[in-house]
């Protein structure tokens, strides 16, 4: 076992025993919220959790956005883990099916981890409806390539079927806009909510050439 490949298998079992301690922590003061206001409490809960998703969503967009069109495989740091799986994906779609659950969320849960730390010393003064927001972007984020592992199943078992036909988790079908070339679209991949926006305001075309130009005009400096 390559080290790697240890990283990854941490990373995962970390991140799952900071969610629970985290939501361990949150627990309380919503319990206490619900036995005054349960009407309330329910509408402010599924709110954050709204929230936390579409946070997730926009961040994977961004993330595959920027890991498609900028740098490459020798980026320091990103290149290997980011930018190489993005890139090879597109001649080998099929490939991310045959990555284990620890392959396909490790290096996930390593960038998630970092911001996860920075937040249980800020959780005080937060909201408990931030932090369930929170805590389930975080949570969202660490799932979207296991989401997006399932877009690219030809027969996904029913269950997952049922998620992705309502739009709970990325659709198949939506995600194949992605994979048509030029592959410059949809790159939204938690649950693709944010692709027909972007779509509609072309989104992360302005976004492109804003940062080329940003790039050309340091470079002329």
């Amino acid at each position: 076992m390559n080290l790697h490949r240890k990283l990854e298998i941490t990373s995962v079992f970390l991140f799952l025993v900071s969610s629970i301690f985290l939501f361990w922590n949150i627990l309380p003061s919503f319990y206490a919220y619900w036995q005054t206001s349960p009407f309330t409490s329910g509408f402010y809960f599924v709110l954050s959790l709204s929230a936390g998703y579409i946070a997730a969503d926009f961040f994977s967009g961004m993330v595959h956005f920027l890991c498609d069109n900028f740098g490459d495989e020798n980026t320091r740091y990103f290149g290997p883990a980011f930018i190489q799986p993005f890139r090879m994906h597109h001649s080998d779609p099929i490939d991310i099916t045959k990555h284990d659950f620890f392959e396909t969320n490790g290096n996930t849960c390593l960038v998630v981890l970092p911001v996860m730390s920075v937040y249980y010393f800020l959780e005080e003064s937060l909201s408990v409806w931030v932090s369930f927001s929170f805590l389930f972007s975080m949570t969202s984020i660490v799932l979207t390539n296991q989401f997006h592992k399932w877009a690219h199943f030809e027969n996904p078992p029913r269950w997952i079927s049922m998620l992705q036909t309502t739009g709970l988790i990325l659709p198949r079908t939506m995600h194949s806009l992605h994979h048509t070339p030029p592959f410059s679209s949809h790159y939204c991949i938690t649950c693709g909510w944010l692709n027909p926006l972007f779509e509609f305001v072309k989104f992360f075309p302005k976004l492109k050439t804003s940062i080329e130009s940003i790039f050309l005009l340091n470079k002329k400096r």
